[in-house]
């Protein structure tokens, strides 16, 4: 194969790789990211530099703010007085270059003569989460160690750098939302709880001011409905708890289409079973653009978190609204059982009615949702 088809065949990779993550593009701002010039301890002072300028037009290409100015790895080094690449060493040159994340690394000779090689290794630095995102390593003939090579071998370098840093922000992204959602759940349950307390404190106050005779049983009839509403609501709940076990056991199991396209992509990224669900999640809404399984696995995904959201949704708001219509007819009975008279209650009657109370309090904590009822008389 001839040198401008290889050049032509890294550029084209390097085109579908940059475009694999256009659909997030909208959501993850890039931002800033600066190339620390790499090291060259060997002398090979030329070849750090060409390497080091084409990850820099690389990165700019993909949308990152980088800058022209950032010193050299051995700049850096003397400025806050660091010889490792520990993590307390990266952390002092982020604060150096004023940069949440920056590629540093080294070009290094091995071996002597014509066929001495070039490794050239390259990592990306996240001063926000402290650690190493990725580390890519490569190696070239000193023989073809020339401009235009060095900058095909700095760009595919750079996309496998910048695919993980993209994946790395879809996740962070990923658990923003799942952490939002989460949390409306649980606003919403307390929400429903409290308006419960509510209504029945209202509910109590209204039937204290009223005399027996006057009493009927429309509250216990809004009760019923209420409490049929609320079994309706659990039911959905409920239907969409088995909707969501069903398409995880068809994903276990490798039925149906969703369940063989999930258990294709599987066993593809994760044969040893060393990712998590999640994981595989993440990897599939990567991966969707290009990958058949990928999109119906990502597809499966979503469907089962949206699925797992209405259970909770519709099984907390269920168990709400059925305590506040089994409370109504409590109360109505307990109403009715008085005497029928037009007299005002007696003091023991009153001491009665105070003594009767009931309570709903919600039950939030992560991944636990409900509420508890009590009730005194």
């Amino acid at each position: 194969m001839s040198s401008r088809s290889v050049r032509l065949g890294l550029s084209l990779s390097l085109g579908l790789a940059l475009m694999s993550g256009a659909s997030w593009a909208q959501q993850i701002n890039r931002g800033p990211l600066q190339v620390v010039g790499l090291r060259a301890p060997d002398g090979d002072g030329d070849a750090a530099t060409a390497l080091s300028t084409g990850m820099r037009e690389a990165a700019r290409a993909a949308g990152y703010e980088v800058s022209d100015a950032t010193p050299s790895f051995d700049q850096e080094f003397a400025m806050v007085g660091c010889s490792s690449t520990s993590p307390e060493c990266l952390s002092q040159i982020a604060g150096d270059i004023h940069a949440q994340k920056f590629i540093y690394g080294s070009v290094t000779r091995i071996g002597r003569g014509r066929n001495a090689q070039l490794s050239v290794e390259v990592s990306l630095w996240d001063e926000t989460t402290h650690r190493e995102v990725h580390r890519e390593a490569a190696t070239m003939p000193v023989s073809q160690a020339q401009p235009n090579a060095l900058r095909t071998m700095a760009q595919q370098m750079f996309v496998a750098i910048g695919n993980r840093d993209m994946q790395a922000q879809q996740e962070v992204l990923r658990g923003q939302q799942e952490e939002a959602t989460r949390r409306a759940q649980q606003e919403e349950a307390a929400r429903r709880a409290q308006q419960a307390q509510t209504q029945l404190q209202q509910a109590q106050q209204q039937l204290s001011r009223r005399t027996t005779i006057q009493r009927s049983h429309v509250l216990r009839y809004v009760g019923l409905g209420v409490l049929g509403l609320g079994v309706v609501s659990g039911v959905v709940g409920v239907a969409q708890l088995v909707n969501s076990q069903g398409q995880s056991n068809d994903a276990l199991n490798g039925q149906g289409d969703q369940g063989l396209a999930w258990a294709r992509y599987d066993n593809e990224i994760n044969p040893r079973r060393t990712l998590s669900v999640s994981d595989v999640c993440s990897r599939a809404a990567t991966d969707a653009a290009n990958n058949a399984d990928a999109a119906v696995a990502n597809n499966l995904c979503d469907s089962n978190s949206t699925a797992r959201a209405m259970a909770y949704a519709f099984g907390i708001g269920g168990v709400v609204i059925a305590g506040v219509g089994a409370a109504l007819v409590v109360i109505d009975t307990l109403a009715s059982s008085g005497p029928q008279s037009d007299a005002a209650p007696t003091p023991a009657q009153q001491s009665q009615q105070r003594r009767t109370q009931m309570t709903f309090s919600p039950v939030i904590g992560q991944g636990v949702g409900g509420m508890t009822f009590g009730m005194t008389f």
